[in-house]
């Protein structure tokens, strides 16, 4: 189906193009990851039944930055910041984040993205290893209300 996409995809796919030196990962990381570096995880998915087989999503997506030194704090904020912009509207397909929020840890920025989308898919299937989904509208943070 042409509406079909996994979202950690497409925001590791649109991370990747707009900032080509950071090194992507989408998969759990016991140690050596290679800096600087984001690490996308699925925080958290919600599902409320609308009508027939179409599901109200809603996607918390955890987006770790390590800059490359860890001590360069003003730097890595920056960064962090453009990160933080570029999560607020994936290109491909079109989904703005309804909400998108940025925290400074010890040695990381954690940014959490919520997207909430219409789709056409039982939760359990979504959920087997966040597999592609039919998408069937998307929400905006305007809509979101």
């Amino acid at each position: 189906m042409e509406n079909e996409f996994n979202l950690l995809s497409c925001v590791a796919l649109q991370l990747s193009q707009e900032f080509p030196s950071l090194n992507i990962y989408t998969t759990q990381i016991e140690q050596g990851f290679k800096r600087p570096c984001v690490i996308v995880k699925m925080a958290s998915c919600e599902f409320e039944k609308q009508i027939g087989d179409v599901f109200l999503a809603t996607f918390k997506l955890t987006v770790d930055y390590y800059g490359e030194d860890k001590t360069d704090t003003e730097n890595q904020g920056e960064y962090a910041q453009k990160l933080t912009l570029a999560l607020r509207h994936i290109k491909e397909p079109a989904i703005k984040a309804v909400s998108v929020q940025l925290q400074e840890q010890d040695d990381c920025h954690k940014i959490q993205a919520v997207y909430i989308l219409r789709v056409k898919q039982a939760p359990n299937k979504i959920l087997e290893k966040m597999q592609k989904f039919e998408l069937v509208s998307r929400l905006g943070a305007e809509d979101a209300k």
